[in-house]
């Protein structure tokens, strides 16, 4: 039957497109998206979506299917579609009502002149083989399109694998060699055929068809034996002639097998009997693909993949170090000499709990110019990339792959904590200065996937400009616009479309690291479709997942000839792991007390320093412990008390806040009050002095406080317990004194005697009482009968802390001890 056009037109397809970044190791995202289509509807019954201005077919639906479903709204102009095989319908723009009721009246026409059955299914299997192929849904069919009135929904995408469908008879060996000729036409008649099939030879050894290496050398070997022996061709028959081209890809192919570094573990494992048997039949039907001229190896009968020898010669080296100059930033100067390895090590290891460096700070330590350092992270993701084979794409993700994903993205936050936790915004526009140089030349270098890191760090929210006004104010117009070049690099509805280009442009030709982004979102589109339907394997799918996955085989074909940094490779493997200020929440509240500083008016003025002065660089100075000192305790400090703790202890020493001068108050009248005043008294001015301190510290101190306990749940009581433990220490052996004079009386006289008779602050006598043993009770029993004053530490811990502020251990324990005194005859305090 004749195929003719009753109609066609430019339509817009509505559908669920999927956008991915990285296949099973980042997010799925999915939008809804509106595709400009060419729309032919033919005579033949069929329904076909071209790619606008192209031939490429996306969709063909079979409107003499008599399970089609017809959908539209009387007074929309979107008409829409329901096949057996979508659960959602196909949604069409058509602009307008009037050409709507066009298109209606075309398809209710065709529909009309619906032939028999057995032509219909006849139809269908001769078109089997196209890209996408959509039947009809399970559904009545509208008798009359007049009468429809529901709501129009649609969602394309493929959101779970489609099953294959296999025959219930075993295939035979007739059917098997019809898809090893298939393969073997591919092959012959495709450029990239040969390698598509070597990257999804797992996947097709797996399919029921019964292929093997070898099976399919000698398919290919007999198509292309039969030129040479025409004359034994049987009389009737047609003899088959194999042209230039054919040959030339077969060629190709078999040399992939013998000579690629990627391709030629296909041949089989080295010694192994598949191996031999692949190299005989190699030299059966391809001879010529041995030759010496061909490659650099001997004529063994085991083929060995050699690396080319050349190595360039290493560049001298030369000293650089980053001149941090205003108005002049990032300038190389040479040194008279290299700077040692030793003294490198020694200036960056430094002190451990200053190992916690920015960017600045690692560029300055290193002697590395942004470009120096871009081309170190150069080499670590070739070598990542490396460990994976490039079929291992193909198939869920891979610890390497997540690896390598994960890299990706603590390099993104450390580069969004390396411009944030600088002080002031001059600083933080040098280090968005340095990775805008560092994106700059990993684009030079074709490392896209360094410089997708960049961007989405400058891209991301923390450094907005809205959040950092000062500091984007401060950034050299030259670095500004080199950003907005590279940023184009993005598309604004997500697609990538212009980075896909570039890098599948580059890869041919140089060395280039793929944004791996890109590549696993175009795999997952075609994820869903099967390689083995109605009987076909779908060839289409090979090669279109095999260009989407040549820039990995060429950035695996390429090498960088920069010489490699032992330091600058081990602070890329030690890069912060996910700690508390380095996710994305930490990262937020950092950028909110940034953004608080740089948008206030004038500086609040801190303690003792002089108003008058704007920007968030004062306000930084005020702090008690530097953000990148807080950030090493959090890395370095497991625990959220001892964190605490020592920065107590800093802040009691510390004359940036009043917090210091209360205690030192604190401590002169407590030594005054003990022979002066009774014990309550004593007691009752040290208990309202630590109230006070802990209320200073919240108040001056209390975003820090929050930073370093990484939850604002249980700074209060890490706090309250920190501040006893740093100020009661000093005056606690005249107020054991004191106390143990006025309980007297409750002396064991023959008590052996105990430690926690000389106790160093409430918190830690608490703790040790804790840690007496389990069941508790008759271990503090069994302490009680040793202390010679067991009285006397109930009082230093009841008077002088507010029992409610503890943990709720302590609290229990000191209950538990208060009754095992009771038993023993001692009175206790309420």
């Amino acid at each position: 039957m004749a195929t003719t056009e009753v109609k066609r037109g430019h339509l817009g397809v509505r559908g669920k497109w999927m956008v991915s970044s990285f296949a099973d190791c980042m997010g799925l995202t999915y939008c809804d998206q509106w595709r400009d289509r060419d729309v032919v509807l033919a005579t033949t019954g069929e329904f076909l979506v071209y790619r606008k201005g192209t031939s490429t077919l996306k969709m063909k639906i079979h409107l003499w299917d008599p399970d089609v479903k017809i959908t539209f709204h009387a007074d929309d102009a979107l008409l829409a579609l329901k096949t057996r095989c979508s659960e959602r319908d196909l949604v069409f723009d058509c602009k307008s009502t009037k050409e709507r009721d066009g298109w209606l009246t075309a398809i209710y026409g065709v529909q009309a002149k619906t032939p028999a059955a057995a032509h219909v299914d006849e139809d269908s299997d001769s078109d089997s083989d196209e890209n996408f192929q959509i039947y009809a849904d399970e559904t009545e069919t509208l008798a009359a399109f007049q009468h429809v009135r529901q709501s129009i929904v649609c969602a394309l995408g493929m959101e779970e694998d489609v099953v294959d469908l296999c025959d219930p008879e075993p295939p035979t060996d007739t059917e098997h060699a019809k898809h090893w000729h298939a393969l073997a036409a591919f092959i012959e008649h495709v450029e990239s055929g040969g390698r598509s099939v070597l990257l999804h030879w797992e996947q097709l050894s797996a399919l029921p068809i019964g292929l093997t290496m070898a099976t399919l050398l000698t398919t290919i070997g007999e198509r292309n034996k039969q030129t040479a022996t025409a004359t034994a061709v049987t009389p009737g028959s047609r003899p088959r002639k194999t042209s230039s081209s054919q040959k030339t890809l077969v060629t190709a192919f078999v040399r992939d097998l013998l000579f690629h570094s990627l391709y030629g573990a296909r041949l089989g494992a080295p010694g192994s009997d598949e191996l031999a048997a692949n190299v005989r039949l190699i030299d059966k039907y391809f001879p010529h693909c041995r030759l010496r001229r061909f490659s650099n190896l001997d004529d063994s009968d085991v083929p060995v993949v050699v690396a080319a020898a050349h190595v360039e010669a290493p560049p001298p080296t030369v000293s650089v170090r980053l001149a941090n100059q205003r108005g002049t930033r990032h300038i190389i100067v040479a040194s008279d000499k290299a700077v040692s390895t030793e003294s490198r090590r020694q200036r960056v290891e430094g002190s451990p709990l200053g190992a916690l460096q920015t960017l600045r700070a690692v560029l300055r330590a290193f002697d590395m110019t942004p470009e120096a350092f871009a081309h170190q992270c150069t080499l670590y993701h070739r070598a990542q990339l490396g460990n994976l084979p490039v079929w291992t794409f193909l198939g869920p993700a891979t610890p390497a792959q997540r690896a390598l994903t994960n890299h990706f993205n603590k390099l993104t936050a450390y580069l969004v904590w390396s411009v944030v936790a600088e002080e002031g915004p001059g600083d933080r526009a040098h280090v968005i200065e340095a990775i805008t140089s560092i994106a700059v030349a990993a684009h030079g270098c074709s490392n896209f996937h360094l410089v997708m890191a960049c961007i989405g760090c400058l891209g991301d929210a923390p450094l907005m400009q809205s959040r950092l006004p000062l500091t984007w104010k401060r950034v050299r117009a030259k670095s500004k616009a080199q950003l907005f070049e590279l940023r184009s690099l993005c598309d604004h509805n997500g697609g990538f479309d212009t980075l896909r280009k570039k890098q599948h442009l580059l890869s041919g030709s140089a060395a280039t690291l793929p944004f791996l982004g890109v590549v696993g979102a175009a795999l997952e589109r075609l994820r869903a479709t099967p390689l083995l339907a109605n009987g076909k394997i779908d060839v289409d799918k090979l090669e279109r997942q095999y260009d989407a996955l040549k820039v990995v085989e060429n950035a695996l074909n390429h090498q960088y000839v920069w010489e490699a940094d032992a330091s600058a490779k081990a602070f890329l493997e030690k890069l912060p792991v996910h700690a508390a200020f380095i996710v994305p929440t930490g990262l937020h509240q950092r950028s909110l007390q940034l953004q608080a500083w740089e948008t206030m008016p004038f500086r609040v003025p801190s303690f003792g320093d002089t108003p008058g002065r704007r920007g968030s660089k004062a306000a930084e100075g005020s702090r008690v412990l530097p953000y990148t000192h807080a950030c090493a305790l959090l890395r370095t400090v497991a625990s959220a008390g001892d964190r605490i703790r020592l920065f107590v202890e800093l802040l009691v020493l510390s004359d940036k806040t009043p917090v210091a001068k209360i205690v030192r108050g604190l401590w002169a009248d407590v030594h005054e009050s003990l022979f002066t005043t009774t014990t309550d008294a004593t007691c009752s001015i040290l208990r309202k002095g630590l109230a006070a301190v802990v209320d200073a510290s919240r108040t001056h101190c209390g975003s820090e406080c929050t930073e370093l306990a990484a939850n604002e749940a249980t700074v209060d009581v890490l706090l309250y317990e920190s501040v006893v433990r740093s100020v009661v220490p000093p005056v606690a052996t005249g107020l054991i004194a004191k106390l143990q004079a006025e309980c007297a009386s409750a002396e064991q006289t023959d008590a052996p005697g105990h430690h926690l008779d000389a106790p160093t602050s409430p918190v830690h006598a608490l703790e040790q009482l804790t840690a007496a043993g389990d069941p508790l009770e008759p271990a503090l029993r069994h302490i009680v009968q040793q202390m010679r004053h067991p009285k006397a530490l109930h009082m230093f811990v009841a008077k002088i802390i507010e029992p409610k502020k503890l943990r709720d251990e302590l609290r229990a324990t000191l209950t538990v001890y208060a009754s095992c005194l009771t038993s023993q005859g001692v009175a206790t305090i309420s």
